[in-house]
């Protein structure tokens, strides 16, 4: 098999939104690129990360084409294994994206609806996910031709279908009738639930006929993978009307559910832009599997995609700090459990020291939660607790070393609480400040009292110089004059 048979065979097992590296001769780094849609066997309309849209061959001969290309998903797991940088997209495509630019490939090949004895993929994938073919194109991939006859005396047209592809079952439930295509000026309309946060809008779906059942006159379902799409059956001409309604129902919605997490979450301050593409729940992360199919995304991805979200009744004081821990875990030793190791030989901990049980446990907590659970770390409450409690024996350790460890600032760091913060911290803030006033008042007091007695003295002084006399020089002199007095005398008789 030649490399262009190779190639061409990987593109045949490729949907539209699938994710390729191409490499390019003149070039030092790997370039990623979104198929959009087949122009031919080895040839795809493909989406840059500067969003430019343009055909590309993949005869892998170089000229202006790549050298070489590989498939992510069946060559490579991670971007990482390339061994070379990527330019690659920040943020992955909304559905909405992805009909734009499938349109617009299907502009440039003239293509206004997609050729029944063509290239049909019946799946496109957005993100994690795939979508339906025909959910994403509607009419484009499921065309119907209306014909009516001369004079245009029935209201009701003979739609074309494609074959059908599975008859309905002739033992269906009382009430129940075999799903059909919409009628002339009507068509099936999916109306995605009332949720907040949703993006999705009312999207019409190209019925072929045998592919579910319809339960009234304007009720149906249609089956899409494992499980069951609901439809409605809308006037053309009343849809611009029904479909205002339900958008106003929808920002009702919202606006009831704006005091839950999720939207508080999306409209708070970040640390990233969020894209539309990414989980609409501020606790969770995209789920990655590896090359066996096992839930696992790797600590790196980990630290990228985690965000910190400000709630307005956060229950711990300070500030957020799972943030920072994480990233000195993944700049420090790679991932928590390496720098574990690390941290335990530069503060000679032993391997059975009870901290290094604890510290064990909490680790395996961390890693846990984001590598296999995928959680949103920064924004979680649980994790913060963890986290908060690993600095404070860090700091511990840090302060007293592994002979003394300090535990001064645990209380703080962890936020522990006790009996004795019955006490309101606002009543202790105002007790603080009204003592030290008091003990202000009470030293000023003191000062002045000094200082009076200064002034007493100065006076008295002042007036023993307008006598000329100081006010001890009489005392003295007194004295002197009397032993004066007192003189030797002479014996009798000389």
């Amino acid at each position: 098999m030649t490399t262009h048979d190779g190639v061409a065979e990987d593109l045949l097992q490729c949907l539209p939104g699938d994710r390729v590296a191409v490499f390019y001769s003149d070039d030092t780094y790997w370039h990623e690129r979104v198929l959009i849609w087949k122009a031919s066997d080895i040839s795809w309309y493909v989406l840059t990360p500067d969003m430019d849209l343009y055909e590309e061959s993949f005869t892998l001969v170089g000229d202006d084409g790549p050298v070489k290309m590989k498939v992510k998903g069946k060559h490579f797991e991670y971007y990482s294994r390339l061994r070379a940088p990527v330019y690659r997209f920040s943020s992955g495509l909304t559905e909405e994206e992805m009909r734009t630019y499938i349109e617009k490939a299907q502009d440039e090949l003239n293509m206004e609806v997609v050729p029944l004895d063509g290239w049909r993929p019946k799946e496109v994938r957005v993100g994690q996910r795939v979508v339906p073919t025909s959910v994403l194109l509607g009419r484009r991939f499921v065309p119907r031709r209306i014909t009516r006859p001369p004079g245009g005396a029935a209201s009701r047209g003979v739609v074309d279908q494609p074959e059908r592809a599975t008859e309905a079952s002739a033992d269906l439930p009382l009430g129940l009738l075999p799903l059909e295509p919409a009628p002339a000026g009507y068509m099936w309309v999916w109306f995605p639930p009332l949720r907040p946060g949703a993006v999705d809008i009312p999207r019409e779906v190209a019925v072929v006929e045998g592919q579910g059942v319809r339960a009234g006159e304007d009720l149906g379902l249609i089956k899409r993978g494992d499980g069951w799409l609901p439809l409605t059956l809308v006037a053309i001409d009343q849809a611009s009307e029904i479909f205002g309604c339900y958008l106003g129902r929808q920002r009702t919605s919202e606006a009831l559910h704006a005091d839950e997490g999720l939207p508080s979450a999306r409209n708070a301050n970040e640390e990233g832009a969020v894209s539309s593409t990414e989980p609409l729940d501020a606790r969770v992360l995209g789920v990655d599997y590896n090359s066996v199919n096992e839930r696992h995304k790797h600590w790196r991805e980990v630290v990228n995609e985690c965000k910190q979200y400000e709630f307005p009744d956060w229950p711990l004081e300070g500030p957020m700090s799972v943030g920072h821990l994480i990233r000195h875990f993944h700049s420090f030793g790679g991932d928590p459990k390496r720098w574990l190791l690390e941290w335990m030989r530069s503060k000679n901990i032993a391997e059975n020291d009870r901290v290094a049980h604890e510290m064990r446990c909490l680790v395996d907590v961390m890693f846990t939660a984001g590598c296999y659970d995928q959680l949103n770390l920064c924004s979680l409450a649980s994790i913060e607790v963890v986290g908060r409690r690993m600095q404070a024996i860090i700091d511990a350790y840090t302060l007293g070393g592994s002979a003394g460890p300090d535990w001064q600032n645990a209380k703080v760091i962890a936020g522990y609480r006790s009996a004795d913060d019955a006490v309101s911290p606002s009543l202790r803030s105002w007790a603080a400040r009204r003592t030290k006033e008091e003990i202000d008042m009470a030293s000023s007091r003191a000062k002045i009292r000094e200082h009076r007695k200064g002034l007493l003295v100065t006076d008295e002084a002042a007036g023993a110089v307008a006598d000329g006399v100081l006010p001890t020089t009489g005392a003295k002199a007194k004295a002197k004059a009397k032993g004066r007095g007192k003189g030797l005398t002479a014996p009798d008789g000389q």
